[in-house]
């Protein structure tokens, strides 16, 4: 049984016919070469697959790369936040207190766990820092951007304690306008 396959002269736009497994045939009206190129086609489409896979590859890396990085950023600012709050409170309780106290020694004993809550946290967490290489599709450590982000979160942490500084000064006078 023959198959024959037709497609249109790309010169004279005139029917061209071949059978199944030739890839060239002459064009019936103005006798010139017609290339069948179905094994071009299958093999871009091939191809093109292969890239989708890759893209879809690279786009679930990158949602789990966000996804991944968005829960360890909120864990750092939640126990951030608690460092702070320790550290404020320490502030306030050692604010009212009198010298001999209790008070006094639980708000320094809650400033110093304050303060050395945050430095570990900012280490730990620019330590584990990772970035993701849109030219690879994967993430990937980097010391200059764990550095980076480690000084980011420095600069954030002082930033806090000195609004917690300020908040628990505003707090001790007014519980205890005579200090």
């Amino acid at each position: 049984m023959n198959d024959m396959i037709e497609i249109q002269c790309p010169n004279c736009g005139g029917t061209v016919r071949r059978q199944t497994g030739e890839y060239f045939a002459v064009c019936p009206y103005c006798n010139s070469e017609v290339g069948f190129d179905e094994l071009k086609e299958e093999a871009a489409v091939t191809g093109m697959r292969s890239r989708l896979e890759a893209l879809d590859r690279r786009f679930k890396n990158e949602q789990e790369f966000k996804h991944k990085n968005a829960k360890r950023k909120k864990a750092m600012w939640i126990f951030l936040l608690i460092m702070t709050g320790m550290y404020m409170l320490g502030m306030i309780f050692a604010g009212i207190g009198e010298e001999d106290s209790a008070l006094v020694g639980i708000g320094a004993v809650l400033i110093i766990s304050g303060l050395f809550g945050i430095l570990p946290c900012t280490i730990v967490y620019a330590g584990s820092y990772t970035v993701f290489n849109d030219v690879k599709g994967a993430e990937e450590s980097n010391g200059a951007a764990k550095f980076r982000e480690w000084l980011r979160l420095v600069g954030i942490s002082l930033l806090l304690l000195a609004l917690a500084t300020i908040a628990a000064v505003i707090i001790c006078f007014m519980l205890d306008p005579q200090k």
